[in-house]
């Protein structure tokens, strides 16, 4: 059984332009996902293409005026997401005190990603933002996630902690989880999919292998080559 099927999902958007007209805009157009339960979907692409508002419409946190046509089957009580930003910590709530809320041990779950008993004290305005997101890391309680969307999880992190989150990924795929990872790191992606996902102006446009192997089309072949390290990762192919 799916841990995320997506069919024919498609959202549009109804805009004003001055007093009396109406935009019609559809950024996301006909895109059908689907993610086993120990699987990692890898979603790259350029920015704008769409892959957060995938990730958005999953998740239910569309504006008012958006509308949504296909359908979404997931179980929303064991989904837990990722944020590409740092800003939703509760500023009255210590690291350990929000990591604890889901039956966690702070001082062990913080440890995973690289960060020290002391953080566990520490406020949201305390801490970098390479640390908020690896404290968002720490929340992820593989018990009770069926399905984790992380929206760009690395930025900002140096290779070892990076290194840290993909191992992270494979211990929660082995324990059957199912994970949406969205990123613009191709490097990444290869390292811990099982397929990945290419998305460029709202429409999904490829699915390969997570390993890249076998014919890719050139938009694809495009990202892979536009990595800052794809000569290096290149010779390797």
């Amino acid at each position: 059984m799916n841990a995320l099927t997506v069919k024919n999902l498609s959202v549009s958007f109804h805009q004003y332009a001055g007093m009396f007209q109406r935009r019609h805009a559809t950024p996301l157009r006909n895109m059908t996902v689907e993610i086993a339960a120990g699987e990692i979907l890898g979603v790259v692409g350029a920015s704008g293409g769409g892959k957060s508002l995938l990730a958005d419409a999953i998740l239910g946190l569309l504006p008012v005026n958006a509308h949504v046509d296909g359908e979404i089957v997931v179980d929303h009580k064991t989904m837990r997401y990722v944020p590409q930003g740092v800003n939703h910590f509760d500023p009255t709530l210590t690291m350990g005190r929000f990591i604890a809320m889901d039956g966690l041990d702070p001082v062990s779950q913080l440890a995973r990603f690289g960060l020290g008993e002391d953080v566990v004290d520490k406020y949201p305005h305390e801490l970098s933002g390479g640390m908020l997101r690896r404290a968002t890391l720490a929340t992820v309680n593989p018990k009770l996630t069926r399905l984790l969307i992380a929206d760009e999880p690395t930025p900002g992190l140096d290779p070892a902690t990076t290194e840290l989150v993909l191992d992270f990924f494979c211990e929660l795929r082995d324990e059957g989880c199912a994970i949406l990872f969205i990123t613009h790191d191709m490097i990444a992606a290869t390292r811990v999919s099982d397929r990945i996902a290419v998305i460029r102006d709202g429409e999904l446009v490829d699915t390969v292998p997570g390993d890249l192997s076998g014919e890719l089309t050139p938009y694809t072949q495009a990202l892979w080559d536009a990595q800052p390290a794809n000569q290096f990762w290149g010779a390797l192919r």
